[in-house]
């Protein structure tokens, strides 16, 4: 957790318009394979949420100008336009607050957020979202509905890929494993067993965050002890009507994936053995195609000194223990 201070001091360097800010990452939670220097120096992730992005760059850019690479002699109103490719984020990185502390901050419209958490376009900021997160501006109502959504739907996805007994800690995996599956940053730039490193010392905090999304599905999950993590095996149904009922709630972009795929209605897919495999690929076109095109698109944000210093540092994990 960052201490008040620290939060205080990151968000009054900031435009004070924003709806919604959250922080993850290493430098905020935490997780196996970092101790606890490597997490006290691991740069903070911030996604700060805009109803207006040029006007919000165009306070930022007079405020914190080096903040941003040369795109900044282009004007707010290219960064807000160019903020729009790829999965709506502008990133700035290593950005210091002081000896100690650098951040990254992504900027995306409130609206553009909404319809990730909905529907699962991009699943690039949804997917941060899967995992717990630090809260550091809430959500006014409307995007505690959409991220409820977005709760909801991970649970439906994870229970379409799993089997019909599982574990707590396999039932996080698999929703922690959404936003990694088909992610063009696995391959290069994380280390392999990421996933596992986040939910292993996380569990309460992730049992925390979907015990509401559990309990709703009590009719088709069942779980002997929602009060705390044990080492309990939890049994869901595996019903032809139960399998639909998923599917029909997964979110647009999915759905339709899903019929492009497999040409098929989903109460035909719902009947197939490889459905679970269907939406495992489904997902991973989603993740594929934003990842490469976001990672990209980072590039000229960053500039090209930061570009490579940001890749050395991640290349660094992928092949460290």
């Amino acid at each position: 957790m960052l201490p008040s201070s620290l939060t205080q001091r990151i968000l009054q360097r900031f435009p004070g318009k924003l709806t919604y800010c959250f922080a993850y990452g290493s430098g905020v939670k935490k997780q196996t394979g970092y101790d606890d220097k490597a997490q006290k120096d691991a740069m903070i992730d911030l996604v700060l949420c805009v109803d207006d992005a040029f006007e919000w760059h165009k306070e930022n850019l007079q405020k914190n100008p080096r903040d941003y690479s040369w795109m900044r002699f282009l004007g707010s109103k290219i960064i807000a336009e160019y903020q729009e490719y790829a999965a709506g984020v502008y990133c700035n990185t290593l950005i210091p607050i002081d000896k100690h502390v650098t951040i990254k901050y992504g900027v995306i419209r409130t609206q553009d957020l909404s319809d990730d958490l909905y529907h699962w376009p991009h699943l690039y900021v949804a997917g941060r979202l899967h995992k717990p997160v630090e809260t550091l501006i809430e959500p006014n109502d409307e995007l505690k509905n959409d991220l409820a959504k977005n709760f909801e739907s991970a649970v439906h996805a994870a229970l379409l890929q799993l089997p019909e007994r599982f574990t707590y800690f396999e039932l996080f995996h698999a929703i922690a494993n959404i936003s990694y599956n088909g992610d063009f940053r696995m391959l290069f730039g994380e280390k392999k067993d990421k996933v596992k490193n986040i939910v292993e010392p996380q569990l309460d905090a992730f049992l925390k965050l979907y015990k509401p999304y559990l309990r709703n599905m009590s009719h088709c999950v069942h779980i002997p002890d929602l009060s705390k993590v044990c080492d309990t095996r939890i049994e869901q149904t595996k019903s032809h009507d139960t399998i639909l009922a998923h599917l029909e709630a997964l979110p647009t972009r999915v759905q339709k994936l899903l019929n492009e795929i497999t040409q098929v209605p989903l109460s035909e897919l719902a009947q197939k053995p490889d459905y679970d495999t269907q939406v495992k690929t489904a997902i991973g076109v989603i993740n594929w195609d934003n990842s490469f095109a976001q990672t990209l698109k980072n590039i000229p944000t960053a500039g090209v000194f930061k570009a490579i210093k940001y890749g050395a540092k991640k290349a660094l994990k992928t092949f460290s223990k």
